[in-house]
């Protein structure tokens, strides 16, 4: 017995939408799982950095010499799945936190704590730069992604233990 228009129309629109609704929840897991994934790179990033300038932190400590400078290279991605990032030291009830924040939807973050803020160690939040034996380096509050030659450094001078996150020119 030959089938009906009305039963071809049914299961061809029912196949329609079976392939429309497979779509739409295909769209809506990946973008899930790229929100996770890009909150994590920001997480390791984040904790790349802190761990760097912990680092730096602890070295010049223990040398105590003064006049001392460390400077440590970040190996930092141009980018997350194609977004641009910002990395800055901020400060929430006494404790600093490097934070790591999409640019294009600032939403999305993650934060790596650093230390309790304390007098013989200050992070310097402010533009400027300063010059090494060999290397000149610019400092600000946060780096962007993208910079060249991006990087963490403390320097020990008569008013205490100073790190900060900065760049190179070159």
């Amino acid at each position: 017995m030959p089938s009906s228009p009305i039963s071809f129309l049914i299961t061809t629109a029912s196949l329609y939408l079976l392939v429309i609704s497979l779509v739409g929840s295909f769209s809506v897991m990946s973008k899930a799982i790229m929100r996770d994934s890009v909150k994590s790179q920001l997480a390791e990033v984040a904790d790349h950095v802190a761990r760097s300038m912990t680092e730096l932190r602890a070295l010049l400590q223990l040398s105590g010499e003064n006049g001392s400078v460390l400077i440590k290279t970040l190996d930092l991605p141009i980018e997350l799945a194609s977004f641009g990032y910002t990395v800055k030291i901020e400060e929430t009830d006494g404790m600093l936190f490097v934070v790591a924040v999409l640019d294009s939807d600032r939403s999305m973050s993650a934060s790596c704590a650093l230390w309790l803020e304390s007098d013989e160690v200050s992070v310097m939040t402010e533009a400027g730069s300063f010059t090494t034996e060999d290397l000149e380096v610019t400092y600000d509050s946060q780096l962007h992604s993208g910079q060249k030659s991006t990087l963490v450094w403390a320097r020990n001078i008569g008013e205490g233990l100073w790190v900060g996150l900065g760049a190179s020119p070159g």
